[in-house]
Order: C-alpha cells, then sequence, then structure tokens
C-alpha cells in the first residue's frame, strides 16, 4: 500500500513559500533560534560570567538535576492540562528566565534564571512537540518534516550569521530577544 507521499512529487519550495504556511515557518523559525541561544549563546554568556570550568560545571548539573526534578513532579500536573494553555503557561515562563538571564550579577542570580528558565523550557517544548505533530497529520508528511527541518536550520544559522557579521556585541543583543522567539512559538496555537 502506498501512500499520498508516495504517489505525488513533493514541492517543498511551494508548500515552504504558501501563504497558509507562514505562520508556522514563523514559529520554526524561532524554535531554531531558541535551539541557538540554549545551545550556542547562552554557553558562551555563561563562561564569560563564570570562567572556571569546574565553578560552572558544579552550578549546572545542580539546576539540571533541579529542574529534572521539578520537570517531573510538574508532569503529574502537565498532563491534565489542554496543550494550548501550557503552551501559554510555558512561553511566559520560558520568557521571564531568558529575561531573568540578561539581569544575572552573581551566582545565586545565575542558579535561579537557569533554573526558572529550563522549568519554563520543559513547560513550551512539550506541547510544542505535541502539536506540531499534529500539524504534520493535517499536512503532507514529507513536505512537512523537510519544511520544519529546513526553516528550524535558518532559524539556528540565521542568528550565528549576526555574531559573525557584528561580532561579539550581537551575542547580548541576540540574548534580549529570546523572550520574543518564546512568544512567537504561541502562534502554533493559531495555525489551522
Amino acid at each position: 500500500m502506498t501512500s499520498l507521499a508516495d504517489e505525488r512529487p513533493v514541492s517543498i519550495v511551494k508548500d515552504l513559500l504558501a501563504p497558509q504556511h507562514r505562520l508556522q515557518q514563523i514559529v520554526f523559525f524561532s524554535l531554531g533560534a531558541i535551539f541557538f541561544l540554549m545551545e550556542f549563546a547562552w554557553p558562551i554568556f555563561l563562561y564569560r560570567f563564570l570562567p572556571d570550568f569546574g565553578e560552572l560545571g558544579l552550578f549546572t548539573s545542580i539546576v539540571t538535576i533541579l529542574s529534572a526534578m521539578v520537570g517531573a513532579l510538574l508532569m503529574l500536573v502537565i498532563d491534565r492540562m489542554v496543550k494550548s494553555k501550557l503552551l501559554v503557561l510555558g512561553s511566559i515562563i520560558y520568557s521571564a528566565g531568558w529575561v531573568l538571564r540578561s539581569f544575572i550579577f552573581d551566582t545565586f542570580s545565575f542558579f535561579m534564571s537557569d533554573l526558572v528558565s529550563r522549568i519554563g523550557e520543559g513547560f513550551v517544548m512539550l506541547p510544542m512537540f505535541a502539536m506540531s505533530y499534529d500539524l504534520r497529520e493535517r499536512q503532507d508528511h514529507t513536505s512537512f518534516q523537510l519544511q520544519r527541518i529546513l526553516v528550524v536550520s535558518l532559524g539556528y544559522v540565521g542568528p550565528a550569521l549576526l555574531i559573525v557579521a557584528f561580532g561579539a556585541p550581537m551575542l547580548k543583543v541576540l540574548l534580549y530577544t529570546a523572550p520574543v522567539f518564546c512568544f512567537l512559538l504561541l502562534g502554533i496555537i493559531r495555525i489551522k
């Protein structure tokens, strides 16, 4: 048995640029930008703040353990919540964590901002991936997957190109934009 995706050629560019997918592309671009900030920009900023690898590793490990424990406890509550409401709550917490990260001045402020941000991240990513799966079910699977990979990658590379073009000061500017990207993820709620 062949699927619809196997029977007709996939036009990624046509689907990618289709007006009905604009909001979807904004959401996935924002997701890629957040991944860049989490995986690249934030660790560099942290190293500048805590240059001792031992201390940095210790605090990061403690935050990871605590956020995993809090996240596990919250999963009991999360399971009963509507995905869209959970995403809104998560975006608020996640954005607050990024704002707090902008104002770290000592070890305790780093610890608390990182903990809040990671808890918010858990609240955001769970419904994002579930809602993304729902979107995929309503579209051509192959085209959707390829679009998502391409646009998330562009969201990841875009901020990196800005750092290359404008240097290290752009790193801090990008960290300040993280809450905007968090709230742009809410666009997935409006996609029909």
